[in-house]
């Protein structure tokens, strides 16, 4: 966003960006096309409504195959869409960012402290000492991963053989067994 006016002080603030009777800053108005800001109560309450949809009904009975591909598709199309207004609403905000002269100030000196930092780290890698400390923390984060991968299987068993989705680990240690279903593109063959 290049259009900017000044305010009392000489900062420069983005058109968009309305300052109340007292000079506090106000909700911008949003000029990206369909974009809903932060405040917007219609946009909150599409949201609630969005959040309370389950996939049964308040009676108790599962909805059918169709319906749920349904809403799982109109939920996949809305995420899409918020997802696309967060990219655009992040770009407003790096805007004004980058019209503030202490930003872009206090930016250019993290940078150099950035280089600083990472010129020192590479020092302290090169020690032989370092390097073996890292290569086994690589080895127990490979490791930690493999069991993690093998117990989910087992516990995908052991849901399956016992019929239940708790297991007791040790005396009055009752577990819940969850997974987390994600959705994912497929890869082309």
């Amino acid at each position: 966003m290049s259009d900017a006016r000044q305010t009392d002080d000489n900062q420069s603030m983005p058109d968009n960006i309305s300052l109340g009777d007292e000079g506090e800053e106000l909700i911008p108005e949003s000029d990206i096309p369909g974009a809903t800001l932060v405040g917007d109560k219609e946009a909150e309450q599409a949201v609630d409504e969005m959040s309370l949809e389950t996939v049964e009904r308040d009676d108790g009975d599962d909805l059918t195959l169709p319906a749920v591909e349904s809403l799982i598709r109109r939920k996949v199309g809305q995420i899409g869409e918020l997802k696309e207004k967060s990219t655009q609403l992040r770009e407003m905000v790096d805007d004004v960012l980058i019209n503030d002269a202490d930003y872009t100030q206090a930016m250019e000196a993290a940078k150099e402290a950035v280089k600083a930092k990472t010129a020192a780290k590479v020092k302290m890698m090169n020690q032989p000492e370092v390097r073996q400390a890292v290569e086994k923390l690589r080895d127990v984060k490979d490791q930690t991963k493999d069991l993690t991968e093998s117990l989910s299987a087992n516990l995908r068993e052991y849901e399956r053989l016992a019929g239940t989705n708790q297991i007791e680990l040790g005396e009055g240690d009752l577990r819940q067994i969850i997974f987390n279903a994600k959705l994912v593109k497929r890869a082309q063959q």
